[in-house]
Order: structure tokens, then sequence, then C-alpha cells
């Protein structure tokens, strides 16, 4: 009986002493940023730095995805897309700013990505509250190839809060272990001309606090530049570049107890400041004021992409490029000629009317606040137009 007894007492121990190590090995959930990984059929992974994402009112965040090329992987390419859904207005905030009915900007750079087995490529997830939007959202994102029409749903988006109120000084000075602070530095990548300047700036966050509030810090972050004879950085974030090349900028520590995120350094190229030359004229496209997309009946109008003034570059071909994106639409055109007449212009049609770019027709109805973009540039002799976004409206 006795025996019975000990050995009961030893099957107690060790099941508690398995659930304690069973425990050990779990990932905490307390902590808001916790990341995503799907794994494509290739072996590629995605990856998605946090689940929760929270971004000051009237700022932009820059989130980078990390994209692994899995032994498969050779010859793939990839098209991530992302699209907001409001789910409160009053989570997150107080209401003390005037609710907009505008959503958030949201879009992937780039659109299209070439993965190559064991290389590490990123493309970020950029979110523009410039509309002054407040609450709360989720963002579903896909995974599209192209070449075999193939479409992943990520499992679990990211659910994205904006925060309304600005932090105090004394709010900044209770950043603790308890109280956690967070921060990341903008733009998370970027390139400079030669005899240009570019301004960094660092946002703290405390989603944890009863205020739910922001800040900006920059001038309290210790700013400094891996290679300095690239590319300097002052104590406000101002950029001077000296040489062409690449360096890393980093955001050191501050006078506050502040963790920083995945942006803690930004990756910066210094171009060739080359002037575009004159008579090389503008790029544009038809005006779009007026231009609706039916979910059912396409374009209301068609689409041109025009050369004006190109009066240096007679008979010569642009390179034009063109992006459409939409919540169901995904088109991507490269290499669009467009010949300079003799007069400077030349034109060529994008998108013709009366013809729905998705046969989801569904979806696209349900989503009709979400707005579909336009992004468009080109080159010829190796110099660029800008590429430009404009929006279109959806209607059903």
């Amino acid at each position: 009986m006795q025996l019975l007894k000990h050995l009961w007492l030893m099957i107690i121990c060790v099941i508690a002493l398995l659930a304690c190590n069973s425990g050990s090995n779990t990932t905490s959930s307390s902590s808001p940023y916790q990341p995503t990984t799907i794994t494509l059929p290739s072996g590629t992974t995605i990856t998605i730095p946090s689940t929760n994402l929270y971004v000051p009112h009237d700022q932009t965040l820059q989130v980078p995805i990390t994209i692994v090329g899995g032994n498969l992987a050779s010859g793939e390419s990839l098209m991530i897309s992302a699209t907001l859904t409001r789910q409160s207005q009053a989570v997150k905030t107080s209401n003390a700013l005037q609710e907009s009915s505008d959503l958030p900007l949201i879009s992937i750079s780039p659109t299209v990505i070439s993965v190559s087995p064991h290389l590490t490529s990123t493309v970020y997830l950029n979110i523009d509250d410039s509309t002054g939007a407040v609450g709360s959202y989720s963002i579903s994102m896909t995974v599209k190839d192209p070449s075999n029409e193939t479409i992943i749903i990520v499992p679990k988006g990211p659910q994205m809060f904006i925060l309304e109120h600005t932090c105090s000084t004394s709010d900044l000075q209770s950043c603790s272990k308890q109280n956690r602070c967070y921060a990341y530095v903008n733009p998370a990548i970027a390139s400079v001309n030669q005899d240009g300047h570019t301004q960094y700036s660092a946002m703290a966050m405390m989603p944890d606090s009863p205020n739910n509030c922001y800040a900006n810090i920059t001038q309290q972050t210790a700013w400094s530049s891996t290679i300095e004879n690239v590319a300097t950085i002052n104590s406000s974030g101002q950029i001077t570049p000296i040489n062409l090349g690449n360096t890393i900028i980093t955001a050191g520590s501050n006078t506050y107890n502040i963790n920083y995120l995945w942006s803690e350094s930004s990756e910066l190229s210094v171009v060739p400041a080359v002037p575009f030359p004159g008579g090389y004229g503008s790029l544009s496209v038809t005006d779009l004021s007026d231009i609706t997309y039916s979910c059912s009946n396409g374009l209301n109008k068609p689409i041109y992409m025009m050369v004006n003034n190109a009066t240096g570059i007679l008979g010569q071909t642009v390179s034009g490029y063109a992006n459409l994106n939409g919540y169901v639409v995904h088109v991507s055109d490269v290499d669009i000629p467009i010949v300079v007449g003799n007069t400077g212009y030349g034109e060529v049609r994008l998108y013709t009317a009366g013809h729905p770019f998705s046969l989801n027709v569904r979806a696209c109805q349900d989503y009709t606040d979400f707005p579909m973009t336009l992004s468009y540039g080109g080159t010829i002799n190796g110099y660029k137009y800008p590429n430009t976004v404009v929006y279109i409206k959806v209607i059903d």
C-alpha cells in the first residue's frame, strides 16, 4: 500500500513537470507583436512581422514583409495584395476626433516580386492614414502566383488600430516593462539623389496605456549611419548625401525606455542626381475624375497613357508600365510601347471600357468602399518618368 502511495506521488510530479516544460516552449501571446508566417507549396515562406499594427492618426506606417525562397521556388513570381475591412470606429479610440467615413489607404510595393531558392526578399505593406480615419480594421492578404493562377489567402491577417491621442512627456517617462512602449522608423527603405535631402522620423506608440497614445520622438532619438562617406544623418533625422552607394540608418537609444520594432534601421541608397532632360516631356493618363469601375460592367470609359511635349525624342518609344489594383482586380502591364509622334505627342490605350477585370463580381460588390488604384510610370534612354498613383471609384 505504501509502495502504491509513493508511485502515485511520482506520477503526479511527472505530470506537473511535463506541464511546466510544455509551457516553456510556447511563444508568449502577451506581446501585441507576434509574427505570422505562411508556407507556400514551393517551400517559400512569407512572414508578416506583427499580428497587431498600431498606426498614429494622420500618419503613415511601412511594414516589411519578408519572403524566403523555398527549394522549389526557381522561377516563382508572386503578387501580394492587401485589403481593409472596418471593424469598429470605437476600438482604441475615445471618439474625440470626428469620425471619418474614409478608410486608410493601403498598398503593397512592389506588387510583383520574383523569388529564388533560399534568397531573401522584402516587400512593404504601406499604410497611409492621411484620410483621417479612426477606429480598428482587419487586413486581408492574398498571395497569387500569376504563372499558374494559384491564389493563397493568408489565414490570419493582421489587425490595425488607429491611435488618436498624443502622448505627453509624463506618458513617455512611464514607459517600462509593465507599460510597454514601441517605436518604428520612417521610411523603412529610401533613396535620395546625391544633391538632395531626406528626413527620417521616429514614432513612439503606447497601445497598452489608458490613453492609447503616440508621439514623434525624432528629436529624442540617437541617429547614426553605418557608412558616413555615403551619407550622414544629424540629430534631427535629416540626411546629407555625400557619395553614391548604400548605407544603413539606425535609430539608437533615447531618453525613454522604448522598444524599437522591425524598422529600427532603414536601408538608404544614394543615387546619381541626374536631371530629367529637356524635351522628354511628361507622362500622364486619362483624366480619371469622371471614370468609375463597375464590378459587373468594368470601366465606364477607356483609359489612355500619354506622352506630352516630348519634342526632344521625336520618333522614339517610351516604355510604360501600369498596375491596376482593387479588392479582386490585380492587373500588371510592363513594356507598354508609346511612340512619340512628330509633334511630341504619343498615346496608347491601357484599358478598354465595358469589360470587368474579374469574374468575382460578388466579392467586388461586397467591398465597393475599397478604392481601385492605378500606378504608372515609364522609362526612355535610361531616364525614368515619376511613378504616379491615382484612384478610381468602384461602384456596383
